[in-house]
This record gives structure tokens, C-alpha cells and sequence, in this order.
């Protein structure tokens, strides 16, 4: 009778306790969000280019935050695999940079008066991205392309947090421009964007997620 008592509390309490921590993990107040997105990796902003990228979000208020981020552009692994496969002696140097910023405005805090980093927003973005593609060779004479890819988009998101973590899910629609120019034998040329980018239009489509901790 004693096990059977034992037993009973055991599986009822146990479960309880994980929703409490759950729970708990929830009403705490966290003031800071690191974030980034791994598949941004597989392609950047800019074409042949990988983005690394680290994020970081701040509430400034019980409704609204500010998010700032900052990324290394390197080279694409698909190029490094097309340069392997086609046995390419003078390989792709890629090196470059991308600056975001982004106000957030949260509908659910408004509601519930939770702090952000929780449920349904809207956000206004602006990205400016630079970087520079050459080979060895090219590079001993200061030769290469060089892109400026840059945007403004609103956005509607879903921020879902479990604990620490937080899982934002968002979608957008902006203006974007996009800048080619070489740098060849010493003369500096703009070049035809159409041969760099799938769809020559200034309408820019955003549909992505970033993955975040918060502290």
C-alpha cells in the first residue's frame, strides 16, 4: 500500500514539476536575447557568399525592442564544391560584411503586459551588406568585384520562447538595391546587376527564422 501511495505521488508530482519550471523559466524577466540563423550559412545576401551571423535583441520598453546584428560574409559551400568539382587552380577569395537593424513592436505584451521577446510583432528592418569577390591572382594586383547589397522591409513575425530559448519566425516585404562595380586594370565600372542576381526587381521578399537565448 505504502509503494502503491509512493508511487502515485511520484507520478503525479514528477510531471508537475516539469510544468512548474516550465512555468517559472516563463515569469522570469529576461532583459537581453542572443540570437543568429544557421541557415544563413548556406547562402548570404549576396550571391556565392556564406553569412555568419550574430544577433542581439534589447527591450526598450514593455511593448517594444531593438534588434542589432552583425555578420562575417565568406565564401558559399556550394562555390567550394563547384571549385572542387571543375578542379579550379585560381579559387574564389570572398570577404565581407552585413549591418542590421531592426525595431520590433510587440501585440501580445500590449494585451498581457509581458515583457518582449514573446508572441506576435511587427517590425520595420534595414540591412546594408558589402563584399568583395577576387581570386590570388587578382588579389597581388588590388583587382575585383565588389557588391553593396541594401534594404528597408516591414515585417510581421512570431517570436515562440521555451525557457531560455526563442524561435522567431517572420516574413516581410521591402525595397531593396543591389550594386556591382569591378575594379580591372586600374579602371573602376559598374556592371550589369541582371548577371548577378536571379530576378532583376527592387521588390525584396524576406521569409526566414532566427534562433535566440535569452539572459
Amino acid at each position: 500500500m505504502k509503494k502503491g501511495i509512493v508511487t502515485a505521488i511520484f507520478l503525479i508530482f514528477l510531471p508537475l514539476y516539469f510544468v512548474a519550471q516550465v512555468s517559472l523559466h516563463d515569469s522570469i524577466t529576461y532583459t537581453f536575447n542572443i540570437k543568429t540563423n544557421p541557415f544563413a550559412m548556406l547562402q548570404g545576401p549576396i550571391m556565392y557568399t556564406s553569412e555568419y551571423r550574430l544577433g542581439f535583441e534589447k527591450p526598450v520598453s514593455l511593448t517594444s525592442a531593438i534588434q542589432v546584428s552583425a555578420s562575417w560574409l565568406g565564401k558559399a559551400f556550394y562555390e567550394n564544391f563547384i571549385e572542387a568539382a571543375a578542379d579550379v587552380n585560381d579559387i574564389l577569395l570572398i570577404n565581407g560584411y552585413r549591418f542590421q537593424a531592426e525595431y520590433k513592436y510587440y501585440l501580445k505584451s500590449i494585451r498581457h503586459r509581458w515583457m518582449p521577446f514573446n508572441g506576435l510583432y511587427m517590425a520595420i528592418n534595414g540591412s546594408y551588406s558589402q563584399a568583395k569577390i577576387t581570386t590570388s591572382d587578382y588579389k597581388i594586383h588590388d583587382e575585383y568585384i565588389s557588391a553593396i547589397y541594401e534594404y528597408i522591409a516591414l515585417k510581421n513575425g512570431y517570436q515562440y520562447c521555451y525557457g531560455r530559448y526563442t524561435f522567431d519566425f517572420f516574413y516581410g516585404l521591402g525595397i531593396r538595391d543591389i550594386i556591382w562595380k569591378s575594379n580591372l586594370s586600374q579602371q573602376n565600372q559598374t556592371l550589369d546587376k541582371k548577371n548577378f542576381v536571379p530576378f532583376n526587381s527592387s521588390l525584396k521578399i524576406l521569409l526566414g527564422i532566427n534562433i535566440g537565448i535569452r539572459l
